[in-house]
């Protein structure tokens, strides 16, 4: 049989009166502790390092630090009642440096103890505020919709309404990815009839558009043919008197 206990979300596993670990479980005497990323046991975490004390509060070793695969393991520990402390992690992911994690080697273990320690990945927000520019207040709409993107990808859309003074945000989100590179965020109206939407960040402004009203000026019109006429000034008229002929 294999008792699993929780302990601050921890999840410790020993197998105790003979059972069989199948290569699971560390060897008799041994801690063994796997950093995961929190709902993913498979996304192990490297570069964590803890510091181990028996009940106590003497500390044994130095600090134990996992490896690539999130694994560390402190070997040959006499029978008896222990805990264990994060004292460093990589930026992308959260601990609590107070939090202490006991565990216990039992005399008649076979096997040693796995401690699953789970970390949450940094969160973040996302907020923002819809301005409306030029226009009336009879002129918005009752709603509007505003997606988030994530590295591109639309993961959420909030409906933003004025009773809510036009602001929206998206929260509890993942800072970084499994491998700590942050994500981009970004926010996106939906189009909405008769505006034109600008972002700043992750405020959002529609500008009303205005329909161009044209205006004909009074007067006369001239046909096409009239304007293409080529203009001759009038020709003066020259007149000639008549010459008198000389007498003989």
């Amino acid at each position: 049989e294999k008792p699993i206990s929780e302990s601050n979300s921890v999840k410790v596993e020993n197998i105790s009166f003979g059972g069989v670990a199948e290569g699971v479980l560390p060897a008799k005497g041994t801690l063994q502790i796997v950093k995961h990323i929190e709902g993913d046991e498979n996304k192990f975490i490297p570069g964590v390092s803890f510091k181990l004390f028996t009940e106590t509060g003497q500390q044994i070793g130095d600090s134990y630090t996992t490896n690539q695969d999130g694994i560390v393991e402190a070997p040959n520990l006499a029978p008896g009642n222990y805990y264990v402390q994060e004292i460093s992690a990589p930026n992308y992911v959260e601990f609590d440096s107070q939090a202490k994690i006991p565990f216990t080697i039992k005399t008649d273990a076979t096997n040693g103890i796995k401690l699953m320690v789970p970390n949450k990945l940094k969160a973040t927000s996302v907020a923002g505020t819809k301005t409306w520019e030029g226009d009336k207040v009879n002129d918005r709409p009752k709603t509007i919709k505003v997606d988030l993107l994530q590295n591109g990808k639309v993961i959420a859309t909030k409906e933003v309404m004025a009773a809510n003074d036009w602001k929206y945000e998206f929260g509890k989100l993942p800072a970084v990815d499994n491998a700590g590179k942050a994500y981009t965020y970004e926010v996106k109206e939906r189009p909405v009839s008769g505006y034109q939407s600008k972002v700043n960040g992750y405020d959002i402004t529609n500008i009303k558009i205005h329909e161009v009203t044209e205006v004909e000026e009074q007067g006369e019109e001239e046909s096409i043919e009239e304007l293409e006429a080529p203009i001759n000034p009038e020709t003066p008229k020259v007149t000639e008197e008549p010459k008198e002929l000389e007498k003989p």
